[in-house]
């Protein structure tokens, strides 16, 4: 079950890692306005993976988790703290720009 949800995961953090590195390898993102995008994202993206760890943590002291189910859920962690990344620099350049036009 934990090994489908990874998979289902994937499609979105390809996704979204495409978006952002299109993003980032264009002229937009080298304008000084842009650079504040990546501060936006990083203030929802970030704190995931921490909060994420310590409820791991703590769930794990009531009921044992097998290595392999910790693993898996740990990349969980990783691909969802990316999926929100790139969703949060989307979602801010989309916003910007329908403020522009």
């Amino acid at each position: 079950m934990i090994v489908l949800i990874g998979t289902l995961l994937l499609l979105p953090f390809f996704y979204y890692g495409y978006k952002e590195h299109q993003f980032s390898q264009s002229n937009k993102a080298k304008k000084e306005t842009e650079t504040g995008y990546y501060r936006k994202a990083s203030f929802y993206a970030f704190p995931l993976l921490p909060i994420g760890w310590l409820l791991l943590e703590m769930s794990h002291r009531f009921f044992s988790l097998s290595f392999d189910t910790y693993r898996d859920l740990i990349w969980i962690l990783i691909l969802v703290s990316c999926i929100v990344y790139g969703c949060t620099l989307q979602h801010h350049r989309r916003k910007t720009t329908k403020n522009l036009s």
